[in-house]
């Protein structure tokens, strides 16, 4: 009885030992909060060009409207 308490606390303590090392190595595989992986960047990136690049075509085409609007309307016509 005695030798079966004892294995059965060993291999508990094994258990316990075989937890702990997983926990640590998740822990380590963790990025620091704040940190940005390389792809994110590149998304990041891309979606400002994409803003910059919409802002531009929005200006563009709200100035072109606005000139097409103040035009009176027979434009120079001769009938």
């Amino acid at each position: 009885m005695i030798i079966d308490e004892y294995f059965m606390k060993a291999r508990h303590e094994e258990f316990l030992a075989a937890a702990e090392r997983n926990r640590l190595v998740k822990l380590s595989m963790l990025k620091p909060e704040g940190a940005i992986s390389s792809s994110e960047r590149v998304l990041v990136w891309f979606g400002g060009l994409l803003r910059r690049s919409g802002s531009r075509l929005e200006d563009r085409f709200a100035a072109e409207a606005r000139y097409n609007q103040t035009q009176p309307v027979d434009c120079g016509q001769k009938i």
